[in-house]
């Protein structure tokens, strides 16, 4: 996927969603009850979702290689897994970005921050047809 089709697709989800997905406990999920998935999460085909990946960012697994556990692999392989990222991709931002959208801000605030976000990263508005 390149960064309008993942940003598109993160949009749409989370405009139609609606609602951060949460775990019991109350915090951010890739799959949360009642169906629900986060920024990254629905970009994370079902078969290549494994709960352990859970309670991690995209940051801390992708962009901070060191941090080599067994939750980082498996949301790495799960992007790779579901087209969303190529083998050695390294620019994450966008992905990073997006994630803090669903974990940090509330769902009424989703579309200006998405807004911003085409802004900054140089990409059409989700809902801009031209």
């Amino acid at each position: 996927m390149d960064q309008q089709a993942v940003f598109n697709t993160v949009a749409e989800h989370l405009l139609a969603q609606n609602e951060q997905s949460l775990n019991k406990a109350g915090e951010c999920s890739y799959r949360g009850h009642y169906g629900r998935k986060c920024a990254v999460g629905c970009l994370i085909t079902d078969d290549a979702y494994d709960r352990r990946m859970e309670g991690t960012s995209v940051t801390n697994q992708i962009l901070h290689e060191i941090c080599n556990t067994q939750q980082s692999q498996l949301l790495k392989e799960a992007l790779y897994n579901s087209g969303v990222i190529p083998e050695g991709y390294l620019d994450i931002d966008l992905l990073h970005r997006l994630q803090e959208v669903h974990d940090d801000c509330p769902p009424h605030q989703w579309e200006d921050l998405l807004t911003v976000l085409a802004s900054e990263f140089e990409l059409k508005e989700f809902n801009d047809d031209t």
